[in-house]
């Protein structure tokens, strides 16, 4: 018998192997046909026709030119898509070796420079000396928190230092109707800001750089209206509980940290970091985090705008506020914030701040002594640390980690999708080379 004899078709033991473009075109073969998996009945296989005795001949590479429709593959081995999103999440902990070595090497600093002070003039570490530093501390680091929570956001505050200025600004004007009184309303008008600069980011969607430099703009028109120096009105000493006040400060910044740690929140935190197109909306859920976040930075730069005029004392000078700015934004990388946001660490950034304030005081009566000096080489060693910790902290992998794949339930059809699909075109492969 001949392959080309009528009545002859190919045939295999298992049925589910049989590739319909390696039957023959036999005429006659008779009604039309099926077969069905005879482990899953109601998973068979779909119809597949063929002439009648006596009717015209079809040809073979037309009917057959498409293959049949395969089953996708089992809800288990698709990677997890984010629903409101429709992109991958940020999956895995972080390798967070990385900001053990950032913040031990800061921490190193910042004890080589208060010995480099301590050996110049021991009194500039005691006394009302090392009160002043601690509120410089406690005032800085609510700068620098604001700035590391809207780069880990990925919706950077440029606004956050004419923001601190303009309320130190209104404190030492009102300061004599309350401490509560002239800090809740500068916190209140620098949240109401933080709001509107929101609201053009998520409604807009606008880079957030581009939306907080109109309201740094807003707060600079304020304080150009402001050309004489201001003289500190009341008699509020944050020196009286400056231990106090950085321990409370200190405390906020650290336990942030911890709760970044949990991959949930830096899921949360990172998720308007762009991963394919930066113009496409990032999610209702991102739009949240990313208004939550410009409303609560302005407010904590203001209050810590407020600790920073009534710490100094003295008349305050109108500004524009941008060198705090800056170097808010360099403690926050130089501690380990990732340019890119998502990453940070637990104390990089209150160490960061500790480092810069240090050498502001070792400078103090240098040339090179101004904030904005200060800040500029803090920004550009911070962005060598956001390439470090970048490279060097990909997420780990399930077998790192040391937990099993993430897998449902098995499926019967994983394996005959997978195995069964190469070995049915092997085998037609076979058949077709004889």
């Amino acid at each position: 018998m001949a392959y080309d004899e009528p009545g002859f078709g190919w045939r295999d033991d298992d049925p589910r192997d049989r590739d319909p473009r390696d039957i023959g075109d036999p005429p006659g073969y008779g009604p039309r046909a099926s077969y069905a998996d005879p482990d899953f009945p109601d998973r068979g296989y779909p119809e597949i026709g063929y002439p009648a005795a006596g009717a015209a001949s079809y040809d073979r590479l037309d009917s057959f030119r498409d293959p049949p429709q395969r089953r996708t593959p089992p809800p288990a081995m698709r990677p997890p898509i984010d629903p409101d999103e429709d992109e991958p999440e940020f999956t895995g902990r972080d390798r967070l070796i990385v900001h053990v070595v950032v913040e031990g090497a800061l921490l190193v600093a910042a004890a080589l420079v208060a010995a480099l002070i301590y050996r110049r003039n021991p009194a500039e570490l005691r006394g009302d000396s090392l009160n002043s530093i601690m509120i410089a501390v406690a005032g800085l680091a609510l700068l620098a928190m604001a700035a590391g929570l809207s780069l880990r956001v990925h919706a950077v505050n440029l606004a956050i230092g004419p923001i601190a200025a303009a309320a130190g600004l209104h404190f030492a004007e009102q300061g004599d109707h309350g401490v509560a009184n002239a800090a809740g309303t500068a916190a209140a008008v620098a949240a109401a800001l933080g709001l509107v600069i929101g609201l053009f980011v998520v409604g807009v969607h606008v880079p957030g750089w581009a939306a907080s430099l109109g309201g740094a703009a807003a707060a600079m028109a304020f304080l150009a209206q402001r050309t004489a120096p201001v003289s500190l009105q009341g008699g509020y000493q944050p020196a009286d509980h400056a231990a106090t006040l950085l321990a409370g400060v200190a405390a906020i910044s650290v336990v942030g940290g911890l709760l970044g740690l949990a991959p949930g929140m830096r899921n949360l935190y990172g998720r308007y970091r762009p991963t394919s197109d930066p113009a496409l909306r990032r999610g209702t859920l991102a739009g949240v985090v990313v208004l939550s976040t410009y409303v609560l930075t302005s407010a904590l730069a203001a209050v810590g705008g407020v600790i920073l005029t009534a710490g100094a004392g003295h008349a305050v000078n109108p500004r524009n506020g941008m060198e705090l700015t800056v170097l808010a934004i360099g403690a926050a990388l130089l501690g380990g914030t990732s340019a890119y946001g998502r990453r940070a660490g637990v104390f990089g950034t209150l160490l960061a701040v500790v480092v810069l304030t240090l050498v502001h005081q070792y400078l103090r009566t240098g040339r090179f002594s101004g904030q904005m000096v200060l800040g500029t080489g803090a920004v550009l060693l911070g962005l060598a640390a956001t390439r470090f910790v970048e490279w060097f902290s990909p997420p780990l992998t399930d077998d790192e980690q040391g937990d099993p794949p993430a897998v449902g339930p098995r499926d019967p059809l994983q394996d005959s999708w997978t195995a069964k699909l190469s070995e049915t075109s092997e085998h037609g492969r076979r058949w077709r080379g004889r």
